[in-house]
């Protein structure tokens, strides 16, 4: 059953890289440094290199940077006492006239030292809003009667929601089958135009588009504020009638209970889903039935419908542990009935088909999982239908009437395996000759997509650094696939021209990070002269797989090397990766990304000169933690709504999400946790030293991430660092953890169009060491006519490596502004991710995270060395748990890049997760540490980024971050551009911006997506004096 992972939706998680164009935007001429011997001759070459007169970089024109004041605020616990001198900055109501003063004021500030590439910006934007397809459709769907698609309108932000009756609905489906259009055809009906909706609110979202099973109503959640609360409307599906009073106060959790009912997810005080209600159409919200009430608050609640539409499913789960209840849909009097029991350490998904239900089961003995299935009348017994791999991860599977299909991952790379099964009734066996459907390119992205349960078409998206999203329809019975749709790149894009490649760096204790890389191969050098951006996450076992991005084009054409480092602590390489990159492991993630990092310049896809980093939310926290650890290593920083106030976070259970993050990050109010988490926190760690060019972004109405954590680093950062690098805090006040809502503000999400010819770009696989020898895959894309594989090449790498999260390479339009500019892009898959089994998430979490840190290090390093690009040239960027990664190597390594860009960071690590109050933080303590455990606390604490600031020179550097978001504070990344710019030693850039209307997740219209987009790349190539 394709399962929507709690993780992914409360967790600090990173956003699709969008930061990577704010990291790509560093690549702008930022000033050289001027603080430090130790830079001298980093300035000189990047001022010789530079076209451009070097005095338009500098500050010297722009106001002072803004000045927050100092108010002592001591923290004790086990006898340590942390002084937090901006802890004032935390308002929760958001409301406080000197807090947002101040916001207002380091806004200003940006606006004030980018306004030099505002024309280049403008035209960056230009640029990639014009490979969209603006009026498109996306692929139509099968449903019932009907085809269901959504469509983009030419100047219009968000999507209208669309079906068409299909003529002959008896005809048995065909993977040929085409909708037909034109004025025969039968006429198309619009359902819900998000346009028309969105014009009363500064930000507008729908988390769920729910039809009813007899595709007569439509159930919808909006959320109009970014922070992830929803208000759920049921409209009549052909007049557009409201039905009943609106659900409000609720989660994006939302299924049909028949026709007449729905079932949804609510959350308590701290915005953890804690109960699952019944709701009768046309009753009172008050009058709703409770079906279950979690009151633990290590456990969140989930819910999801079967494929056969039979049965619904309500999981608890914190970050160790998920089991199950059903009801049936026919019987909902009889409500929920136990299928999978709660047992410590033993993680179940479930679906339905026939008379049987099908379970995917992880546990300590079965890292990877296993398949099984149980009768409906005895869920006691259990048939093995797929057994347990140790070199292969069962990610998710999905059934069908006749088939199942198993998502998988092997050696870091998704494979899709389909299954025949018997007919209903007959007894179940072991599955064997599993079909596998093949795919081209080196490294890539395949996710499953919504599909006819009756039918035998599997429909699938796939993507890669240098293809566009494309859906294919595939015929499970003849193993044909069909094309049906494939996001145009307009303006003359050729794949062709760009390279895709896959390294693997060797982190600390010699596990090998894989990176993903891509990179225009006419545009760059792999000298070791090119910029690149490396782009982190690393929590959360999610995996950040190698996708195309139409926006990154505008650095890959303008000679930028891109990577990821899949660091330890995502999900790339398997449940262990994800385990090794939590808790008292965590520094596993940060010490990943640095070697990563160490990696790609030396191999010469960079130096250290032109190595840029960026990581969003607990990718913000992963660029504090290695901004303060290695600021010497990069030349800039991006830390996007970045969770870096770790331990005051983790320590408070108020904040929505602390108590459940504690199995992430640990529960600081243990003695090991809490020194651990400290260690690396972030703001905790923020030295006097140089620091690199910093932007750190925020979203005022944040719920993941408050505001005040990314305002609170770059607080500390300011007061702190010896350098005069540019620092930048960039605060949406309108948005939450996600940004902005539209389209255009969000470039890296659009389709890309008109000329573009994927032959032009190149993709390759390489494996970079680890410290430990461990071989770190990166996937890599560049256009083959626009880079020079000399090392002089500009490159953008991307890491994430937490949660067990699989960052799989996928296309986007937006990252062709790149390419097409010469930039190689890359994707390091560093431990904590999933991208290579349990055992790579498991090598890259607790205390073993540094190895997400290293691993992408390494990662940069190889790049570097391999001459894609050199640290003059390499930029980075991570989201969130990405942002941490960023962070823990800007910290470890600033050296190694040129730019980093650093997506709502997690980096604050300890504080976070020794404050229970914040949302995610006890959930949390299985992927970092509990704080509260000496052990954890001191490891966490030697790689939070806000803890690691040092007086050093760091890269260019821009950090962002959500006023509201619920998963990093906004205080996490704001602290550590506060103390990066209290402390570094540099003239570098250092941004924050923090969106104060939006959340986790950005701004949310297309076009404001795009413009953010626009602003990133045209930071990273300002960092790179390539403006």
């Amino acid at each position: 059953m394709v399962l929507v992972n709690l993780r992914l939706n409360f967790g600090r998680i990173f956003c699709i890289p969008l930061t990577v164009t704010v990291l790509l935007s560093s690549a702008v001429p930022f000033p050289p440094a001027t603080a430090t011997a130790a830079f001298s001759h980093y300035r000189s070459v990047a001022a010789s290199a530079s076209p451009m007169n070097p005095s338009s970089l500098s500050q010297s024109h722009s106001p002072p940077p803004p000045v927050a004041k100092k108010v002592e605020h001591a923290m004790e616990m086990f006898g340590d006492v942390r002084i937090d001198n901006y802890y004032w900055l935390r308002d929760d109501s958001r409301t406080n006239p000197e807090m947002l003063s101040y916001l207002n004021q380091e806004n200003a500030y940006t606006d004030s030292v980018m306004s030099g590439t505002k024309e280049f910006e403008d035209k960056l934007f230009a640029e990639i809003r014009g490979r969209m397809k603006e009026d498109d459709i996306s692929a139509p769907l099968r449903k019932g009667p009907y085809y269901y698609y959504d469509r983009t309108l030419e100047g219009k932000e968000y999507v209208q929601h669309c079906r068409r009756l299909i003529s002959d609905s008896q005809k048995v489906p065909s993977v040929h089958d085409i909708m037909p259009t034109g004025p025969e055809a039968p006429q198309e009906h619009v359902i819900l135009d998000e346009n028309v909706k969105a014009q009363s609110h500064k930000y507008y979202s729908i988390g769920t588009f729910k039809v009813s099973p007899n595709n007569k109503l439509v159930a919808y959640a909006e959320d109009t504020k970014g922070d992830e609360i929803y208000t759920v409307y049921v409209i009549d599906a052909d007049t557009r009638a409201t039905i009943g009073e609106p659900l409000v106060g609720v989660t994006g959790y939302l299924e049909w209970a028949g026709n007449d009912a729905l079932v949804y997810v609510t959350m308590d005080e701290i915005l953890r889903p804690d109960k699952a209600w019944f709701h009768v159409l046309g009753t009172e919200q008050s009058k709703d039935t409770l079906l279950y009430e979690e009151k633990d608050d290590m456990f969140s609640l989930d819910l999801e419908a079967s494929e056969s539409e039979r049965y619904l499913f309500v999981a608890s789960e914190s970050k160790n542990t998920r089991f199950n209840f059903y009801m049936d849909v026919s019987k909902p009097e009889e409500g929920l009935k136990v299928l999978t029991p709660r047992v410590e350490g033993i993680d179940t998904t479930v679906s339905h088909r026939g008379d049987h239900f099908f379970i995917k089961r992880r546990s300590d003995q079965f890292f990877n999982s296993e398949v099984v299935a149980c009768a409906v009348n005895d869920t006691s017994s259990t048939t093995v239908l797929i057994p347990h791999n140790e070199s292969v991860k069962i990610q998710d599977i999905q059934l069908f009437s006749d088939h199942l299909v198993a998502y998988e991952r092997e050696n870091g790379l998704q494979k899709i395996i389909v299954y025949h099964l018997p007919t209903v009734g007959e007894p179940l066996r072991s599955l064997e000759s599993g079909q596998a459907v093949s795919f081209v390119d080196p490294v890539y992205s395949v996710y499953p997509t919504d599909s006819e349960f009756s039918s035998s078409i599997l429909r699938f998206s796939y993507s890669s650094l240098r293809t566009p999203s494309s859906v294919y329809d595939y015929d499970m019975k003849t193993g044909t696939s069909v094309l049906k749709k494939i996001n145009s790149v307009l303006g003359g894009f050729d794949s062709a021209r760009y390279v895709t490649e896959r390294k693997w760096a060797p982190a600390l204790d010699g596990t090998l990070i894989p990176i993903s890389i891509v990179y225009r191969k006419d545009a760059v050098k792999l000298d070791g002269s090119d910029p690149l951006l490396l782009y982190g996450y690393g929590s959360y076992e999610i995996c950040v797989d190698p996708s195309f991005k139409s926006a990154r084009l505008s650095l890959l054409d303008r000679g930028f090397v891109y990577a990821i480092a899949h660091i330890r602590g995502g999900g790339e390489m398997g449940r262990q990766w994800y385990e090794n990159g939590k808790l008292l492991k965590k520094k596993n993630t940060f010490t990943d990304f640095i070697a990563s990092a160490e990696y790609l310049i030396e191999k010469k896809f960079c130096s250290k000169e032109k190595l840029c980093i960026e990581g969003r939310s607990a990718g913000g926290l992963l660029i504090g933690a290695v901004l303060n650890m290695r600021p010497d290593l990069f030349r800039a920083a991006v830390a996007g709504v970045p969770f870096v106030d770790v331990v005051t976070t983790m320590l408070d259970p108020t904040i929505p999400l602390t108590t459940s993050e504690w199995e992430e990050w640990g529960d600081p109010r243990k003695e090991e946790f809490y020194f651990y988490m400290k260690s690396y926190s972030p703001v905790d760690n923020v030295k006097a030293q140089n620091y690199p060019h910093i932007l750190v972004t925020a979203g005022l109405n944040d719920p993941r991430v408050m505001y005040s954590e990314p305002a609170k680093f770059v607080a500390k950062l300011r007061d702190m660092k010896t350098d005069d690098n540019i620092l930048l805090f960039k605060c949406e006040l309108g948005a939450g953890h996600f940004s902005k809502s539209g389209r255009y503000s969000q470039i890296s999400r659009l389709p890309v169009l008109g000329g573009f010819d994927s032959a032009r770009y190149v993709t390759e696989r390489k494996w970079a060491p680890a410290l430990d020898g461990t071989l770190i895959p990166i996937s890599i894309v560049y256009r083959k006519d626009a880079v020079k594989l000399d090392g002089s090449d500009p490159l953008l790498l991307y890491g994430y490596g937490s949660y067990e999260i699989c960052v799989d390479p996928s296309f986007k339009s937006a990252r062709l502004s790149l390419l097409d500019r010469g930039f190689v892009y890359a994707i390091a898959h560093i431990r904590g991710g999933g991208e290579m089994g349990r055992q790579w998430y498991e090598n890259g979490k607790l205390l073993k995270k540094k190895n997400t840190f290293t691993d992408f290090i390494a990662s940069a390093e190889y790049l570097i060395e391999k001459k894609f690009c050199s640290k003059e040239k390499l930029c980075i960027e991570g989201r969130s748990a990405g942002g941490l990664l960023i962070g823990a190597v800007l910290n470890m390594r600033p050296d190694l890049f040129r730019a980093a860009v650093a997506g709502v960071p997690f980096v604050d690590v300890v504080t976070t997760m020794l404050d229970p109050t914040i949302p995610l933080t006890t959930s949390e303590w299985e992927e970092w540490g509990d704080p509260r455990k000496e052990e954890f606390y001191f490891y966490m604490k030697s790689y939070s980024p806000v803890d690691n600031v040092k007086a050093q020179n760091y890269p260019h550097i821009l950090v962002t971050a959500g006023l509201n978001d619920p998963r990093v504070m906004y205080s996490e990344p704001a602290k550590f551009v506060a103390k990066l710019r209290d402390m570094k030693t540099d003239d570098n850039i250092l941004l924050f911006k923090c969106e104060l209307g939006a959340g986790h997740f950005s701004k949310s219209g297309r076009f404001e997506k795009l413009q953010e987009d626009a602003f990133t790349y045209a930071f990273i190539m300002k960092t790179l004096n390539m403006i």
